[in-house]
């Protein structure tokens, strides 16, 4: 036993390969047992256990709605800029549709509907190349027909001028003395204001393109929307049924 635990050690295999070498030693002495030996030497033979490490999730920087509509004034508000408004424009649309900047830069007119019961947008993830569709809800619509007037009402063609409002970002929070907001945390601001106004975690998962029922957004955003004020807690409880006596 202990020259078969020192075999193994002078392998100096990976947690993951020790286990599977220690696993299939194990099964081979096993067909010898009891034709051909007593016990199994490989039964007290210790090796090591993989240990998983805990994920630890980083608490999402996102913006108040105030602080939102503040970064997206100061960009298009900025004199000496020949791409302010279009900046502006495309900060905008992150916030209000919680996309990616890399969903935005591949967001073409015909992908917008605006008629129907639920006008849409079909947005082209990026990672898997497919399509998947977002409600255009009020406050996006308004925004979306403007900048489709304003630019002549087109059929087909890039939505976004510019392909990455960083630097925008960037010069608006520190002109406003904010902390240093990102694209993605408008997307997640997004997230946070649809859980806390009551959608369910599962179709804001479809709007952003996942196919896991909720299961990642409510394991990144529970933390958030769990330590929100006694008037959030309040309300919440105000969902639950009462029991008529």
């Amino acid at each position: 036993k202990d020259e078969i635990a020192r075999f193994i050690k002078s392998l100096n295999l990976g947690t993951r390969s020790t286990n599977l070498f220690y696993e299939r030693l194990k099964a081979v002495f096993d067909w010898g047992v009891p034709d051909f030996l007593e016990e199994n030497p490989m039964s007290e033979v210790k090796y090591r256990k993989q240990i998983r490490k805990k994920v630890v999730r980083k608490k999402p920087n996102a913006p108040t709605l105030e602080e939102f509509a503040q970064i997206v004034n100061c960009i298009r508000n900025q004199k000496f800029s020949d791409t302010a408004q279009d900046s502006a424009d495309l900060v905008e649309y992150l916030g209000l549709a919680g996309q990616g900047v890399a969903e935005a830069n591949s967001l073409d007119w015909s992908h917008l509907d605006f008629s129907g019961r639920l006008p849409k947008i079909s947005v082209q993830r990026k990672k898997t190349q497919e399509f998947y569709i977002v409600p255009i809800h009020p406050d996006l619509m308004i925004f979306l027909q403007a900048l489709h007037t304003r630019r002549g009402k087109p059929k087909s063609g890039k939505v976004f001028k510019i392909l990455n409002p960083k630097k925008a970002i960037d010069s608006a929070c520190a002109k406003l003395n904010l902390k240093k907001y990102t694209a993605r945390n408008f997307r997640q601001m997004n997230i946070i204001h649809n859980l806390r106004s009551g959608v369910a975690a599962k179709i804001i998962a479809k709007w952003q393109g996942h196919q896991d029922g909720g299961v990642l957004i409510m394991n990144v955003y529970s933390e958030v929307i769990s330590e929100n004020d006694l008037e959030y807690e309040i309300n919440e409880v105000k969902k639950i049924a009462q029991r008529k006596n």
